[in-house]
C-alpha cells in the first residue's frame, strides 16, 4: 500500500512540476513582450538630424511663447515616425511625447536655441544632433 502512495505523490509532483514550468515560461514570455513594447530612443544620427530639422520647421510654423498642441495631421514624417501621443511647442522648444505620464512622461525635446534645456535639466540626456531625450526625474 505505501508504494501506491509514493507513486501517486511522484505523479502529482511531476504534474505540479510541469505546471510550474508552464507558469515560469508564460511569465517569461509576458516579460519579453513587455520589453519589446517599451519605447526606446533612437540614436541614428540621420534620423536625429531629421527630427531636429523638422522641429525647427515646426517652431517657425508655430512661433509662440504659449503652449501650442500640434495637430497630428501637421506632423512631419520623422516626428510622426516616433508615433508620439502628442507634440507641443512652447517658449522652450518642441516636446515630442512618446509615453505620457502624470510626472511628465518620456519623449524627445528640441530646444529653441539648440542647447538651453528647461528645468529640471536632470531629466534630459543628449541623443545628439540637438535632440534630447526626456524622462521623469
Amino acid at each position: 500500500m505505501p508504494i501506491r502512495g509514493n507513486a501517486g505523490q511522484e505523479r502529482a509532483g511531476r504534474r505540479g512540476g510541469v505546471s510550474a514550468h508552464l507558469i515560469v515560461s508564460l511569465w517569461t514570455l509576458a516579460g519579453l513582450a513587455c520589453l519589446a513594447g517599451c519605447e526606446r530612443p533612437t540614436y541614428d544620427p540621420s534620423r536625429l538630424q531629421a527630427i531636429a530639422d523638422e522641429s525647427r520647421v515646426l517652431m517657425r510654423t508655430y512661433p509662440t511663447q504659449e503652449l501650442v498642441l500640434v495637430p497630428p495631421s501637421r506632423l512631419p514624417g520623422s516626428i510622426a515616425g516616433l508615433r508620439p501621443h502628442f507634440v507641443t511647442i512652447d517658449a522652450d522648444g518642441v516636446s515630442i511625447s512618446t509615453k505620457p505620464s502624470f510626472d511628465g512622461g518620456w519623449g524627445c525635446f528640441v530646444p529653441h536655441d539648440g542647447r538651453t534645456l528647461p528645468e529640471p535639466t536632470a531629466r534630459f540626456s543628449d541623443l545628439g544632433q540637438g535632440v534630447y531625450r526626456y524622462r521623469p526625474v
